[in-house]
């Protein structure tokens, strides 16, 4: 019998369970306070959303969206984050996450959602392009921090 997957809005009560995910699908070492202050501050946010999904009434998996406004296409939503604990993969998770994220960009009359992924993520890879994402460009990310 497949489990029942519930995604809905994520709340502050959902920070630990984000801060273990971060740590274990993508290694991010960010402190749990500092997370939790994150996720609080996401929820208030009016341009992006946080969807978690539980099985069995715990949090497996969530996904971050944001709005994404240019001057040189029309709106679209930036999938900032997915994650799935492993144990809960191929069951459906990321797929609803996914989801979620799209409904939320139709909804808002968004041409699309957009996401960048790692070149060394190619399991991702090939999650977005069943899920009907194309691959559209190579690109490098630079960050300048501030402290």
């Amino acid at each position: 019998m497949p489990e029942e997957i519930l995604v809905r809005l994520a709340d502050a009560a959902d920070a630990p369970a984000i801060w273990r995910l971060n740590r274990s699908c993508f290694g991010y070492e960010f402190p749990r306070e500092q997370a939790v202050r994150q996720v609080e501050h996401i929820g208030l946010s009016e341009t992006d959303r946080l969807y978690v999904a539980q099985l069995n009434g715990r949090v497996v998996g969530y996904a971050h969206g944001s709005g994404y406004l240019c001057t040189y296409r029309s709106p679209m939503k930036t999938l900032v984050a997915i994650c799935v604990e492993e144990a809960a993969r191929g069951k459906g998770v990321g797929k609803a996450l996914l989801r979620a994220v799209e409904d939320w960009a139709r909804e808002d009359g968004c041409r699309g959602v957009r996401l960048m992924s790692g070149f060394e993520r190619g399991a991702a890879h090939e999650f977005y392009e069943h899920n009907g994402y194309v691959h559209r460009k190579n690109q490098r990310n630079y960050e300048k921090d501030f402290f």
